[in-house]
């Protein structure tokens, strides 16, 4: 990134080191995605590596790596039609769909870098929304400085009016179906080509090979500059995580998120290739037959996130009918976990989660709870401290809680003394930087560590050290000056009875600055009053932490909004909630202890 100040530069090279060792590839296993793929082909030619399900329309599709390698080699020589090479941007407007895998792999093979732009909710008839959409898609294209775009062909009517918006924009590709009045459609055009993978110049380490877009709260997003390197470095971090083996048929994954995020990507489309597994890809995460396709597919390893744990939870299926015998774990990451959750999560279906951590900018995952550990060191690091951790660092990385001036912050002693500060990772997964925005790399890039944005905090045990997350520094509710992490908060909602659904909220206030309030929603059958809410949140947080408001959902007609993958988007909150006119009734109101006590019972 040549737009960068030297210190930020220095401070991003210091970022990619890990225990002070140059980032020189000298351990990477692989030069390229491309050299991977080769090698899997000739080792496993004839083993699975990707069977695709549509759940909703009865479609399935698998591939051998063979078949897989080949389609990959006919893809790539039709986007070297489209003058796509080393350098070059393609985003892709897809879902989960095993033609979007094979693009993905088809661009890397080229040494290219691909832009996920997230498909739209076509039953969303809006204008404003569909605004929204070409809105946020124009700037990712521009910015990413995309030339080709790959658009399913239910979604090409709303991306033809991309062309006239981006002005590096040459082609708009409709992917599986043809469209009047466009390019042929992609695998159509990419039959009869050949096959193999002898494409030119390989690519290099170095090659970008993703943007990906972060969700920011304020402002245009950011651009997550990822490259092969830190691809497959990751997929070695998560490989080892997961205790994958080599074994004929190798490890299998499967996916049910989004392959637009670095999650469903990296965890379970890179990693099994790496590790010479497969993938159960589906469509879409469908609860109803979501432990069916764990049995049918002797799965070994699922990816999730807390709301789809939840969802399964409120389902509560009978797996009796399954044979899981082959499930050794489910991953969650990608939000936050309550200890309430995971422990009735466990409880409810036998399986313990595998709390992990990371964010686009580490590729994907930093840390997880490592296998293997005892059941009491469990319990305790996910059920003990009030936050269930989220494990110790991979092996491709570093990671350390640090203060606003980039001192190391000890371990907490205990749960009544957390010393929290900011969790920081620098490493051989770390991005390059924001595409285009030296003024964020600048801050992300203090002291020489990504900066994450989360507070946390760290404990040791059995000499490993147990990180844990309490909350995003941006989301804290600053009361009188003192922070207050909102997950503590949404821990104590989330339990009590009747309660489904449960995010603390900053209330504006002219006497606090900001005073704490609860956002709930029930299950519908529970008896529920503020009150009690007020007095079991009093009971368990004290005053200064306890909300002093109750916003039940049913009654302010307000939706939680969520990312697309899954995410409770607390800011937004707090702005609708705002737009409704909630918080001016309530702003000048100031609370003492002894009254509060008194209306709630106390």
């Amino acid at each position: 990134m040549t737009d960068l100040d030297p210190q930020t530069a220095g401070n991003i090279q210091k970022a990619h080191e890990i225990a002070g060792k140059p980032a020189d590839f000298s351990d990477l296993p692989f030069p390229s995605l491309r050299h991977l793929l080769e090698n899997r082909l000739r080792e496993r030619g004839k083993e699975l590596y990707l069977h695709y399900a549509d759940d909703s329309k009865g479609e399935e599709r698998r591939f051998t790596y063979e078949e897989f390698a080949a389609a990959v080699g006919r893809a790539a020589r039709l986007l070297q039609q489209y003058k796509i090479g080393r350098g070059s941007t393609v985003a892709t407007l897809a879902h989960n769909h095993w033609q979007t895998v094979v693009q993905y792999f088809a661009c890397w093979a080229l040494g290219a870098r691909v832009t996920p732009l997230v498909a739209p909710d076509l039953k969303n008839a809006a204008p404003s929304y569909r605004k929204e959409c070409l809105e946020d898609w124009s700037f990712k294209i521009d910015n990413a400085e995309a030339s080709v775009l790959l658009a399913r062909a239910e979604y090409y009517g709303w991306a033809k009016e991309l062309k006239d918006a981006c002005k590096g924009l040459s082609a708009i590709v409709p992917v599986g179906g043809e469209v009047e009045g466009a390019p042929e459609e992609f695998f159509l055009a990419s039959q009869g080509l050949p096959g193999d993978l002898s494409l030119g110049e390989p690519p290099r380490p170095e090659d970008r090979a993703l943007i990906v877009y972060t969700s920011g709260t304020t402002g245009k997003p950011k651009g997550v500059d990822l490259s092969q390197c830190h691809l497959l470095y990751d997929a070695v971090g998560i490989g080892s995580w997961c205790d994958t083996s080599a074994d004929e048929g190798g490890h299998r994954f499967m996916c049910v998120l989004p392959i637009h995020h670095v999650n469903g990507t990296v965890v379970t489309l890179v990693t099994p290739l790496y590790t010479g597994g497969s993938v159960l890809l589906n469509r879409a995460f469908k609860p109803d037959s979501f432990w069916k396709r764990l049995s049918d597919g002797k799965v070994q390893t699922v990816s999730v996130v807390p709301t789809l744990l939840h969802t399964l939870l409120e389902r509560r299926e009978d797996l009796a009918a399954y044979d899981l015998s082959n499930l050794e774990r489910i991953i969650c990451g990608a939000g936050p976990l309550s200890v309430k959750l995971a422990q009735e999560f466990s409880e409810a279906f036998g399986f313990a989660i595998a709390h992990g951590y990371g964010l686009s900018e580490t590729t994907c995952y930093s840390c997880g709870l490592p296998d293997g550990i005892t059941k009491k060191l469990y319990e305790e690091v996910m059920h003990g401290w009030g936050f269930p951790s989220i494990g110790v660092p991979i092996a491709q990385n570093e990671m350390a809680i640090l203060d606003p001036q980039g001192n190391p912050v000890p371990a907490s002693p205990s749960p009544k003394d957390l010393r929290k500060g900011e969790i920081c990772v620098r490493g051989q997964n770390v991005m390059n930087g924001y595409f285009k925005r030296p003024d964020a790399n600048k801050s992300a890039f203090e002291h020489g560590w990504f900066h994450s944005g989360d507070e946390g905090f760290w404990v040791e045990r059995q000499g490993e050290p147990y990180f844990f997350i309490t909350g995003r520094l941006k989301e804290l509710i600053i009361r009188g000056g003192v922070n207050i992490s909102p997950y503590e908060i949404d821990e104590v909602l989330q339990a009590i009875p009747g309660v489904v659904k449960a995010l603390a909220v900053a209330v504006p206030s002219k006497h606090y600055s900001e005073e704490v309030g609860a956002y709930i929603q029930t299950d519908g059958k529970t008896s529920l009053n503020a009150k009690e809410v007020l007095k079991t949140c009093y009971q368990n947080l004290g005053f200064s932490k306890c909300p002093k408001f109750v916003f039940f959902a049913h009654e302010v007609g307000v939706d939680v909004p969520y990312t697309t993958t899954a995410k409770p988007q607390r800011i937004f909150l707090e702005e609708k909630l705002k737009e409704k006119g909630l918080f001016g009734p309530v702003e000048d109101v100031q609370i003492r202890e002894a009254d509060f006590k008194k209306e709630i019972g106390l």
